[in-house]
């Protein structure tokens, strides 16, 4: 299977993005995503299955395209694991480096908004990301930078910390 990048995200013809619909409405476009691959590796076991179990929808804000937020909306596969010994009968596909589990954000839209956001705060940071057509909230921001400490500006543990 191909390999993920995070720094770019490719629509190949072969490649393990498939774009199934596109809408551009008020300076939002929505992307319908599939991943292409039809077996999946059990994150246990590490036995591939191409038994699926059901599909669910997954949105993740991604960084803005030519002045217009973009919104990744993915039909996502959950598989059956057929490992008898293995105690994780359902598991659901991975995206690799690109978008991580219960993650409502790319990869690369949390790495860009650490360092403005740390630097002006929840408020202000958030105030900055909207004027580049990034919509987030101030309590977004100063969650993104807790869960994210190890890629900020000299390793800051946590606000308020002496």
């Amino acid at each position: 299977m191909p390999q993920m990048n995070s720094s770019y995200l490719s629509f190949e013809r072969n490649g393990p993005l498939s774009v199934k619909a596109m809408e551009n409405k008020n300076n939002l476009v929505t992307l319908k995503v599939e991943l292409r691959h039809k077996t999946e590796k059990c994150p246990k076991c590490s036995k591939r299955s191409s038994a699926i179990h059901s599909h669910y929808s997954r949105k993740i804000k991604d960084l803005p395209a030519f002045g217009n937020e973009v919104i990744f909306h993915f039909l996502c596969k959950k598989f059956f694991c057929k490992n008898d010994d293995c105690d994780q009968s359902i598991f659901t596909e991975r995206f690799n480096d690109q978008f991580m589990s219960y993650s409502r954000m790319s990869v690369r839209l949390t790495k860009k908004l650490l360092k403005p956001g740390l630097l002006t705060g929840g408020n202000a940071g958030s105030k900055i990301s909207r004027l580049h057509n990034i919509d987030i909230s101030a309590s977004t921001n100063v969650a993104n930078h807790l869960q994210n400490t190890n890629d900020c500006v000299g390793g800051t543990k946590g606000f308020g910390n002496r």
